[in-house]
């Protein structure tokens, strides 16, 4: 059965539409499921790392994070961790996460953290 030449388009627009839909759907379901920032610390300098302590949870608290875990023995099940401490963040959304991270009173104290302790930091999506 061959298909119109209106019929064509209207398949076409349909087609472009349902693409659409799909990356406003990935876009928007990342920018609204939490998002965990991970942070492995190794302390080189516990002074400067001390003036980072001193503000983060004020500037934390100014944003929409929540503080799950830290710990400075954790239970090592595989592999090495050659670490002097673990946090674990959770922020609602992804948009959120880069509202306190990115902001101006983050990036100051920012600094403290990174010259105080070598940082291996990474954020995950929860996919469900």
């Amino acid at each position: 059965m061959e298909l119109s030449a209106n019929s064509k388009q209207l398949m076409r627009k349909v087609n472009a539409t349902i693409i659409y839909c799909l990356y406003l759907l990935s876009h928007y379901t990342n920018r609204f499921m939490s998002h965990y920032f991970i942070a492995n610390i190794r302390m080189k300098d516990e002074k400067v790392y001390a003036r980072y302590m001193e503000k983060i949870n004020d500037v934390f608290n100014r944003y929409k994070g929540e503080f799950l875990a830290g710990d400075d023995q954790p239970v090592i099940l595989e592999g090495k961790w050659n670490y002097t401490r673990t946090v674990l963040l959770r922020f609602p959304s992804k948009a959120d996460f880069d509202d306190w991270y990115y902001s101006p009173e983050y990036q100051e104290i920012l600094k403290y953290r990174l010259a105080g302790a070598e940082c291996d930091t990474i954020l995950i999506a929860d996919e469900e």
